[in-house]
């Protein structure tokens, strides 16, 4: 009896038992999955990206974008791009853009920007968690080959004691009309460069970009605001009569002599970063555009003007001499005709009169080279205002920079002025003047007088004038 009921007893025990362990185990396994299920819905659930190809010319930056969609919290360091070849292309920047957020995900707009470095194919990759996106980069540079090429020899232009010659080189689908104008749809190249004063004709070299027009050099492009031209070094296209130009900002070229001519090859780099190839191969043909005429003005009237120890030498008192043809009014602004405008120096007991004797044009723009009976040479100013000697003619202008004068006073303000100067082209201004000068003494009160062509005198800067600056006395480039 007693076990009978032992057992009832056990029986009763155990399935009790049953009764309570099986809803904690089904309620176990509901939490367990429960868990397991909120695991893989937390993170990043997918991945878009905006290109999967991109091409890029060397040089130049662009945008890579890609849309991660992901639950919950999104950690920083679990986005990773990756770039295979870094020699190819880098990552410069990296940013965030658009986000947004709904009750089943959210997203972000992941942001690089990229630089191509070196021609040729490589793969960007986003990484989060497990999953990876690929966008495949090409970098190519573009190339043109040149099939025609026209040199001009300006001679030491700028006046820094380098010769100064422009070369346009232009596509076979191009050629020049009657007008000698450019027409025809294609590329075009125009490069301004710098060779030894010495040199006259096209030669072989390396050359890079520089402001200051050292020999082997060529000048970077400018677009000047005010007139809308281009100057010095460009590249440029035309379609359908409509032109873009991009300056040319660095890089080098190189020429080689061969049996057919010269081969110019070379990479430059343009506005915005990009680095373009170029090729020519052929004969080049030079023209000379340098002005070595000989003029020979009839100057008939004059202007003295005493200006003292103007630069502060303590050696010698300035005089403005103007020599005019008989057409020009000094008064009379509207009148046209020849000038000769010279800066004379005489010594410091001189006040009022130009001394007999020759004078001799100043070698070198310095203060203590302004000694008595010698002449400034033209040149400008900072603000690129015309001081020294020149010779102004109804077509042209000349910088005068060496020779000689001489001086006979043969009256109370009578003199005879034996004149022969050049230019920097070798152009020659000489003659002789007989005639009355009209004397002032600019160091009392102005006159009122209004010089023709002449801009207000004041103190000049001796400092050479930048090339740069010389921009709008130069043809633009907007061929």
């Amino acid at each position: 009896m007693n076990k009978l009921f032992n057992f009832a007893v056990q029986n009763y025990k155990k399935q009790i038992m049953q009764k309570l362990v099986q809803p904690i185990l089904i309620l176990s396994l509901f939490l367990i999955a429960a868990l397991f299920s909120s695991c893989e819905k937390e993170g990043v659930s997918s991945l878009k990206i905006n290109k999967s190809t991109l091409s890029v010319s060397l040089g130049l930056t662009d945008t890579i974008s890609a849309t991660v969609g992901f639950t919950g919290d999104l950690p920083d360091d679990l986005i990773k791009w990756s770039v295979a070849d870094t020699t190819i292309v880098s990552i410069v920047s990296q940013s965030d853009g658009a986000k947004s957020a709904s009750t089943t995900e959210s997203t972000v707009e992941k942001i690089i920007a990229i630089k191509a470095k070196k021609a040729g194919t490589t793969k960007i990759t986003l990484s989060a968690n497990d999953k990876t996106i690929d966008c495949v980069v090409t970098v190519a540079m573009r190339k043109f080959t040149f099939s025609n090429i026209i040199a001009v020899n300006y001679g030491d232009y700028y006046d820094i004691g380098t010769n100064n010659f422009e070369m346009l080189l232009y596509e076979s689908s191009m050629s020049f009309n009657s007008e000698g104008r450019l027409t025809g749809d294609g590329n075009f190249l125009v490069i301004d460069f710098n060779i030894p004063v010495s040199q006259n004709s096209f030669m072989t070299g390396d050359f890079s970009a520089s402001e200051t027009g050292e020999t082997n050099t060529f000048i970077p492009g400018l677009y000047d605001d005010e007139s809308g031209n281009y100057y010095f070094s460009i590249i440029a296209n035309s379609t359908n009569n409509i032109r873009s130009f991009k300056l040319v900002e660095g890089g080098s070229y190189k020429v080689t002599a061969t049996t057919s001519g010269f081969k110019i090859t070379g990479e430059l780099v343009l506005e915005g970063g990009e680095v373009i190839q170029f090729e020519y191969a052929g004969n080049v043909s030079v023209t000379d555009e340098i002005d070595n005429v000989e003029l020979n003005p009839v100057l008939t009237h004059g202007l003295l003007y005493y200006y003292g120890d103007f630069y502060k030498t303590s050696k010698s008192n300035n005089f403005s001499l103007y020599l005019a043809e008989a057409s020009l009014n000094f008064t009379d602004t509207a009148t046209r005709g020849d000038l000769l405008a010279m800066e004379v120096n005489v010594p410091l007991t001189v006040t009022d009169s130009l001394p007999n004797g020759t004078y001799n044009m100043m070698t070198e723009l310095k203060t203590e080279n302004l000694l008595p009976q010698t002449i400034i040479p033209g040149f400008y100013d900072e603000e690129y205002n015309e001081y020294g000697s020149w010779f102004y003619g109804e077509d042209k202008t000349k910088k005068l920079k060496t020779g000689a004068m001489t001086i006979l006073k043969t009256g109370a303000k009578s003199y005879q002025i034996s004149y022969n100067f050049m230019d920097r082209f070798g152009a020659v201004v000489s003659g002789t003047f007989n005639g009355d000068l009209e004397y002032t003494d600019k160091t009392k009160a102005a006159s009122g007088v209004k010089m023709a062509k002449l801009p207000v005198k004041s103190k000049a800067s001796f400092n050479a004038n930048s090339i740069r600056k010389a921009v709008k006395s130069k043809r633009p480039l907007n061929h």
